[in-house]
């Protein structure tokens, strides 16, 4: 896990062997409480890499997600970005945004996915409050 910082680079032998050393502490220490965080470095290699495996990124958050769904990382923003801007898919962006800031108001991301799905022509989070109060 410390090893992390130098295996980061933007050539694929760096991702590539980024995602071994990361694939085999999961495999070795299931119980460890990094494993979240090698799960995230995992979707980021698979994502932001030359790489650019987008499905095996989206898998590595969840996971990240399933493993601590407490994480600073906020992994679903990271999920919701693949989808907006690798792969096209607005729809599944604006749900996982949204799930960002159902979960997590307040955090580190909650502003840029709430931007990010007003230009996707999602509701902003004060059209979603109003909607909600309407309704009571």
């Amino acid at each position: 896990y410390n090893e992390r910082t130098p295996l980061f680079g933007k050539r694929e032998p760096k991702y590539r062997r980024a995602i071994e050393k990361f694939t085999d502490l999961v495999k070795k220490y299931p119980q460890s409480d990094k494993i979240d965080d090698a799960a995230f470095y995992l979707g980021q290699c698979y994502e932001e890499g030359v790489i650019a495996e987008y499905q095996q990124a989206i898998l590595w958050y969840e996971r990240c997600h399933q493993w601590d769904p407490n994480s600073g990382y906020e992994p679903r923003y990271y999920i919701a970005r693949v989808f907006d801007t690798d792969l096209g898919d607005r729809e599944k962006a604006i749900t996982y945004y949204n799930l960002v800031l159902k979960d997590h108001p307040t955090g580190q991301f909650a502003e840029k996915a709430d931007r990010r799905i007003t230009a996707l022509g999602g509701r902003t989070a004060f059209e979603r409050t109003q909607a909600v109060e309407r309704k009571f």
